[in-house]
């Protein structure tokens, strides 16, 4: 046994090594070799592409029709097509990769080549526009061969630069020199770190010109600056000198024309040392020279003791003086009328004064102050604010001594306030309301509350407010719709109106407790008592109970819905019925033992569209759920989930073990199966064209409808073969030609039944196989108007996504008008091969015999899938002629605007202003056209915006 053992294994790392590096790649598919982990070898024929692994990661090799690529101990990659050889150690470390008068190699960091560079790291650097050796030269060149920048640099420090429009020199960091020139803009700038620098700019063009000078010493920092600007009427100059820390003098002036006037705005500021004094001018100057000032501005600081400001505009004028932190005074004026001043001398005291309004004086702040109010005609007096007070006036009047007693009272707004610590106050006032409250609700609260009414003379429907309080144990407030009371800690009632509808709410904390009502023209229509926080509850009103004895009983009615709990025994259930439509739109559910902890549930769900839904489970040992409506219908149950999961849809059975990941099993509606038992150890699919089975990695076998057919053990250590209408035998994973096999094909009766199996697919909405069995079904109806309709919708519907999962690698050549050769996994192939033959079934259904009009919409929507509008705009064109209607001139109109407002190209020409393309501009005024015709045609529309 063991001899017998060694020479098996001896001849399989013979025909491995053989293969390896023979460098050619299997003929088919069939041919693949998998002894994981030594060994795997695929290779596909449809695409020509071949890839072998040989104790992954350790080597692997990928051969395309565009390059041959090896790697050894490398990450995976994508190889470039560029390079027909390549090869890789260590990747991404290192690297060899040639092309046709190409190459690139690296080794990391050492070396780096390629097509116009090489790199010997740290010392060479060459390439096509620089050279280096490092730290002792480098010269490079940049920018446009007609325009070059040149750069050279020795030793680091040494740094030179020259182009069309200056140039630089430096002794970095001590000395430089940089020239700078480009039209009417120049600049030039010398310097000797760190003692001396200068610098000196000059620009103009067609509106505006500017010079600058300036530089600098360890000292001293100078300059001067100056701009001139006009255009459109509008012209300004600014000039600045400066001698950094010591002199700053700066002057600005913009002038401008208005309403046959000139405007001209001055500023100016100067500094000298601490001294700031800054003044700006606003004028008009009319045509004759006559100067009329707008407005002026003027201030003067010696930082920061002293300040002195003053302001005029037009008649007003203003200004001020500060002696910081002693004195401060400000004054506005009105022609020669004061208008507003402040005064104050810390700490003596203050004068504050505003015409018509106030006029204030105080004494050593908070110790003494008199206001005078002349808009309320009052005047106040406080002592050690805020502990005494006086207000004497003939509409508000009144005294304090804080905290223990106060009176104020207020004509003007019917307001009354009395308050002796701590025994209790009483305040009632009358405020300007922000809305008007209706006469009918505030008088019906009078009634009710019982007080006399004082009415305003601007709101003769608003009585006042009343608060009256025992500190802290009593107290009774009342507004015009709103009154509360309380005697705590025994009761506390709120009592509210709106509109007709009284409700009173009584708090009774001893209980922890709460009673409302509420009362609609003298009768009762709800009330509810909760008390122990709600654990006793009653209540009743219009379609509504309530009773609740936690954690016992409870029970809740609320117009359709119902709610039932209770503890022994333990279940919560819930109704909904919707009143309109009591048997088509309803609900229920069953908790137990409670409906936040549900064990075990039921529910049951009708939406009043015709779905059904129901569910049951029993945690954690099951749980069923099933949707009923008219389009689908799904049903599926779990046991101990995620053990076994099932799903049944649209005749189809899909089961899964362990999330699916480890067993799964599906049968569709033609009882084909996909099926796998721990995740891949065995592994059946089946579908009408072919079937395949694997036990890995000991046995697998296909068998397809074009005749091709494989079996192997241990990845073709034996095994036998048919492939191209020859036969194989599998010896040592190397294929022996046996003899002929029969011409492949499918013989008419196989197309008839995958006719049969297309239609069941169809009716089932699995349109991605349907469309398969179409194809694979050919010209067996070709005469049968109902089967091209048919076939044109599965081609018309197919997800390209879902088909190129059904598809894989398993492409046989009857279906690769379907897939292309190797796009299998493209989407956009697939949609357009499966639009393009939707389009040929339903062509052929117009030559049987069908609807044009209807067909002709039908092939619209497939062009428009395949982004040809402008074909699917014909079609629609064509179909109007033949059957004209509202709905065809519609969907042409849409057409129409997906053309002319084609979202790209329009925001192009929204931001760079481009002219408008001939044929968008074209596609617009047909839209207009055919909206006007629209209009004309169909008047009563309500689809058409006018």
């Amino acid at each position: 046994m063991k001899k017998t053992t060694g020479c098996t294994t001896f001849a399989v790392l013979i025909a491995i090594v053989g293969l390896a590096c023979s460098g050619k790649s299997a003929p088919a598919a069939g041919s693949d070799i998998k002894i994981w982990p030594l060994f795997y070898h695929a290779a596909d024929p449809v695409t020509d592409v071949s890839r072998t692994e040989l104790l992954w990661p350790l080597y692997v090799g990928e051969q395309t029709p565009a390059y041959q690529a090896h790697q050894l101990l490398s990450f995976p990659q994508r190889y470039p097509d560029a390079y027909p050889y390549q090869c890789y150690a260590f990747w991404p470390l290192s690297g060899l990769r040639i092309g046709p008068g190409i190459h690139d190699a690296w080794l990391f960091p050492f070396l780096w080549s390629g097509e116009d560079h090489f790199a010997l790291f740290p010392v060479l650097w060459f390439g096509r526009h620089y050279a280096s050796i490092f730290p002792l030269f480098y010269y490079g060149r940049s920018g446009a061969e007609a325009h070059p920048r040149r750069t050279l640099n020795l030793a680091l420090l040494q740094h030179n630069t020259w182009s069309d429009t200056g140039r630089t020199h430096a002794l970095w960091p001590l000395v430089w020199y940089r020239q700078y020139a480009y039209g009417s803009n120049k600049r030039r700038s010398i310097g000797v770190f760190p003692l001396f620098w200068n610098r000196q700019s000059v620009y103009s063009n067609n509106v505006s010109r500017s010079s600058s000078r300036s530089g600098s010493t360890l000292l001293l920092q100078g300059g001067r600056q100056t701009t001139h600007e006009s255009t459109g009427g509008i012209s300004s100059t600014n000039s600045a000198t400066w001698l950094f820390p010591f002199y700053y003098l700066s002057r600005d002036q913009q002038q401008h024309r208005s309403g046959g006037k000139t405007i001209r705005n001055v500023e100016t500021t100067t500094q000298v040392a601490l001294s700031l004094q800054k003044s700006s001018t606003s004028s008009e100057v009319s045509d004759e020279g006559k100067t009329t000032v707008i407005s002026a501005e003027s201030k003067r600081t010696v930082f920061p003791f002293w300040w002195r400001w003053h302001k005029q505009y037009r008649n007003a004028h203003g200004g001020g003086h500060l002696l910081f932190p002693f004195w401060w005074h400000s004054q506005q004026f009105i022609g020669e009328t004061l208008e507003q001043s402040a005064s104050f001398l810390i700490p003596i005291g203050a004068h504050l004064y505003k015409q018509g309004v106030y006029e204030t004086r105080n004494l050593l702040g908070p110790v003494l102050n008199r206001t005078e109010n002349k808009v309320h005609d009052y005047v106040r007096y406080d002592a050690f604010f805020p502990f005494f007070s006086l207000t004497l006036g003939s509409r508000r009047s009144g005294g304090r001594i804080f905290p223990l007693a106060g009176i104020e009272r207020d004509a003007g707004k019917y307001s009354n306030l009395w308050y002796l610590f701590p025994l209790g106050w009483d305040c009632e006032s009358q405020t300007r309301p922000a809305y008007r409250v209706p006469s009918p609700q505030f008088w019906a609260l009078h009634e009710m509350e019982r007080r006399p009414f004082v009415a305003a003379a601007e709101y003769p429907d608003l009585g006042p407010n009343r608060l009256k309080a025992f500190y802290p144990f009593a107290w009774s407030r009342r507004s015009a719709d709103l009154q509360s009371s309380a005697l705590l800690p025994f009761w506390y009632q709120r009592t509210s109106r709106h509109g007709q509808t009284i409700s009173r709410d009584v708090t009774v904390p001893l209980l922890l407790g709460v009673h409302g009502t509420s009362e609609r023209d003298g009768v009762q229509v709800y009330s509810r008592h909760d008390y122990l926080l709600s654990l006793l509850a009653w209540g009743k009103g219009v379609d509504y109970r309530l009773n609740r004895l936690f954690p016992f009983w409870s029970y809740t009615r609320h117009g359709g819905s119902r709610d039932l709990a209770m503890l022994l025994p333990p279940f919560s259930h819930s109704t909904w019925r919707d009143p309109k439509q009591p048997e088509q739109c309803r609900s229920s559910n069953l908790s137990i033992p409670f409906s936040f902890l549900p064990w075990f549930g039921s529910r049951q769900v009708q939406d009043g569209t015709g779905t059904q839904t129901r569910a049951s489970w029993f945690f954690p040992f099951y749980k069923r759920t099933e949707e009923r409506s008219p389009e689908r219908y799904v049903k599926k149950l779990s046991i101990l989930w995620p053990l076994w999961n099932g799903e049944w849809e649209r005749g189809e059975t899909r089961i899964r073990g362990l999330g699916g990941t480890v067993n799964y099993f599906e049968r569709d509606v033609n009882r084909f199966v996909e099926q796998r038992i721990l995740y891949r150890f065995f592994t059946r699919r089946t579908r009408s064209w072919f079937s395949e089975r694997e036990v890995m990695q000991f046995y697998s076998s296909q068998k397809r409808e074009d005749g091709n057919a494989y079996w192997k053990v241990l990845g073709g250590l034996v095994g036998r073969e048919i492939r191209d209408g020859r036969t194989y035998l599998r010896l040592l994973y190397l294929p022996i030609p046996t003899g002929e096999a029969p011409a492949p094909g499918v013989r008419p009766e196989q197309q008839a039944i995958h006719a049969d199996l297309a239609l069941n697919y169809l009716r089932h909405g699995r349109y991605d196989r349907a469309a398969i069995e179409f194809t694979l079904a050919g010209n067996v109806r070709d005469h049968d108007l109902d089967f091209q309709m048919a076939a044109a919708e599965a081609y018309l519907d197919a997800d390209p996504e879902l088909l190129g999962k059904e598809l894989r690698s398993s492409v046989p050549s009857s279906l690769e008008s379907l897939a292309g050769k190797g796009r299998y996994r493209d989407r956009q192939t697939l949609l357009a091969n499966l639009r393009h033959m939707a389009v040929q079934r339903f062509e052929a259904a117009i030559a049987l015999g069908g609807d044009p009009a209807e067909i002709l919409q039908r092939i619209a929507v497939a062009y428009i899938d395949m982004d040809r509008v402008e074909t699917a705009l014909g079609k629609l064109e064509e179909a109007s002629r033949l059957k004209p209607g509202f709905a065809l001139a519609l969907d042409r109109l849409a057409l129409l605007g997906m053309l002319g407002w084609d979202g790209t190209r329009s925001r192009f020409v929204a931001k760079h202003g481009a002219p408008m393309p001939d044929d968008q501009r074209k596609w617009r005024l047909q839209w207009f056209e055919w909206l006007a015709a629209l209009r004309r045609d169909f008047p009563d529309s309500p689809s058409l915006c006018r």
